[in-house]
């Protein structure tokens, strides 16, 4: 978990109906309370927006985030090196809904952000109203806060996610498994079950964590280091 951070991101649309990056927060899962924040000036200005991007603007300023085209303190081109230098030692970035995933994934060049909805998180709304927050803080400060609190004590019973996800790998196979199965399925059983082909096959249904895992990377480089100093078990050799 040390390693592993949360964000959420607030935009509008420019005339293609790409992102435009508005505010952007993120925080270490396992720090108390630290939670970082910026608000980046437009790109460009307003007025080249088309009209229907214009409306769409305002309504979003006015209902979702409450923050204004013209509005931010950070250069817009300093976003790609804001991202890249704050996360460049994640192991993972949490993140609720796949369009952000998609977007922060193909920003930082590499597939380490992971949608929470797979781990059955509720709504942002929902988790707001289970949560003090404070309604004056940006909304992506907001969103970061409360999926730090709801992951945490996902974690905190991390040890039975695991058993259970073992259990259910062992009883009907890798390939029954729900993606929050997948989550908590450790390195080792994975190393210990799969071939490095049939484990090439299968990275698409695993989380960030473990895909960037340097035992697992270590055993796709190179199938005859199985780090048994580590597990000291050998590799069945076989595709589940």
């Amino acid at each position: 978990m040390e390693n592993i951070y949360v964000a959420d991101i607030q935009f509008f649309r420019d005339n293609n109906k790409n992102i435009i990056l508005k505010s952007l927060s993120l925080s270490k899962l396992s720090e108390e309370g630290f939670i970082e924040h910026y608000i980046f000036k437009p790109p460009y200005l307003f007025e080249e927006l088309t009209y229907t991007r214009r409306i769409e603007a305002n309504h979003v300023s006015r209902n979702f985030h409450q923050i204004h085209w013209d509005d931010g303190f950070i250069e817009y081109k300093e976003h790609i090196n804001i991202l890249t230098s704050t996360l460049k030692n994640a192991s993972e970035v949490l993140v609720k809904g796949n369009e952000k995933v998609k977007y922060l994934n193909n920003l930082l060049g590499k597939k380490i952000c992971y949608n929470v909805e797979n781990l059955s998180c509720p709504n942002l709304k929902n988790l707001k109203s289970m949560q003090a927050t404070f309604s004056l803080s940006p909304v992506s400060y907001q969103n970061t806060s409360v999926l730090k609190v709801w992951l945490k004590n996902l974690f905190f019973n991390s040890a039975e996610y695991i058993e259970r996800s073992i259990q259910k790998h062992n009883d009907v196979g890798f390939f029954a498994l729900t993606e929050k199965d997948c989550y908590f399925l450790p390195v080792s059983v994975i190393i210990k079950n799969f071939s490095v082909d049939c484990l090439k096959s299968i990275l698409y249904k695993l989380p960030p964590h473990t895909v960037f895992n340097h035992y697992i990377q270590n055993y796709i480089m190179d199938s005859n280091k199985i780090c048994n100093e580590d597990w000291n078990e050998n590799d069945s050799g076989c595709c589940i």
